[in-house]
């Protein structure tokens, strides 16, 4: 039988990134990951692909991308970091 992967997920915001997203947490209305994107500062260098890949959590997100990403959706970034567990809306 061969041994099977426990793979570990690359970060922890990202089912928390998606909820923000979606207009889960308390946003006036859900986001595409292209407008996603274009709202964040372009020094940044998310684009949608790498913003798919971090709420998949197939690619770590350094901790600049977190604080922006988090003013971005109008959360708090202990929200993003799953360290709260109200609504997120800070």
């Amino acid at each position: 039988m061969p041994p099977t992967s426990t793979r570990q997920p690359a970060n922890i915001i990202g089912p928390r990134l998606r909820a923000a997203r979606r207009g889960e947490a308390g946003q006036p209305r859900a986001l595409t990951l292209d407008e996603l994107a274009a709202l964040l500062p372009d020094d940044l260098g998310l684009d949608r692909s790498a913003l798919g890949r971090i709420e998949r959590q197939a690619r770590a997100a350094k901790d600049y991308e977190v604080v922006a990403l988090a003013k971005t959706l109008g959360v708090d970034v202990r929200w993003l970091l799953d360290c709260q567990n109200d609504s997120g809306s800070s």
